[in-house]
């Protein structure tokens, strides 16, 4: 999850900042632009250079890696999803654009604790939206938590991991 989470905010700095490695068709790779070329698809982690899953249980879901990379690709495409929306795992989410995003997952990285699981990143995603849809922030809605709520059933962040 940290590693997901540290993806997160690599990005959301990347594109904010105008990084020509995080336009176009680049927007959503971790590593465009470098010496190793794109090692992560944020938007598409079973593509990546060593596939992850994309949903908590799914193909290339693994429990008992060390590898704090494996699992990763869960919270990068609950990310895509969320800023960009698209249609996953039965699931159409509507992005929501950057600005709400990143309000929504500083929340998330604001409740997190060491022991966190991947349900928790679920729970703390849904809760960050109602708490900042409650007090009108970043213009985010109790459509846009509908939203949020449909990316975590999308990629299982509801589940418990097995």
């Amino acid at each position: 999850m940290n590693e997901g989470l540290s993806d997160v905010f690599g990005k959301f700095i990347g594109i904010t900042s105008n990084d020509p490695n995080d336009t176009g068709e680049n927007r959503w790779l971790i590593g465009a632009g470098s010496s190793l070329g794109a090692i992560r698809n944020m938007k598409d982690p079973r593509s990546s250079l060593k596939p992850q899953p994309d949903m908590v249980n799914g193909p290339g879901w693994d429990t008992n890696n060390p590898d704090e990379h494996i699992n990763d690709g869960v919270v990068n495409k609950a990310d895509y999803l969320i800023t960009d929306g698209d249609t996953f795992n039965g699931q159409t989410v509507r992005g929501l654009g950057l600005d709400k995003s990143v309000q929504i997952w500083w929340g998330v990285e604001n409740t997190l604790t060491q022991s966190a699981t991947f349900k928790d990143v679920g729970d703390a995603l849904n809760s960050s939206c109602a708490a900042l849809a409650k007090a009108g922030t970043a213009g985010i809605t109790t459509d846009d938590c509908a939203q949020v709520g449909n990316a975590v059933k999308a990629t299982q962040l509801d589940q418990d991991p097995s």
